[in-house]
């Protein structure tokens, strides 16, 4: 995680420090909570006999898109 956030963070310094004369660039970032609302029979887990019983930490989709 730490390693792409220092990835975005020096993209978007080389952005900053180019040239007025270059080629303009342009970024987009997005994070989206994707945590299901109900339960989901989860694969891998053959001991398990019943769904989850509560959401310990969400999960999110991040992207970062350069043009």
């Amino acid at each position: 995680m730490k390693a792409l956030l220092t990835g975005a963070l020096l993209v978007c310094l080389a952005v900053l420090c180019a040239d007025a004369a270059e080629t303009e660039w342009s970024v987009g970032l997005a994070t989206v909570k994707i945590t299901p609302d109900k339960p989901v029979p989860m694969a891998g887990y053959a001991s398990r006999t019943k769904p989850f019983e509560k959401v310990e930490q969400d999960i999110y989709a991040k992207a970062l898109a350069l043009e």
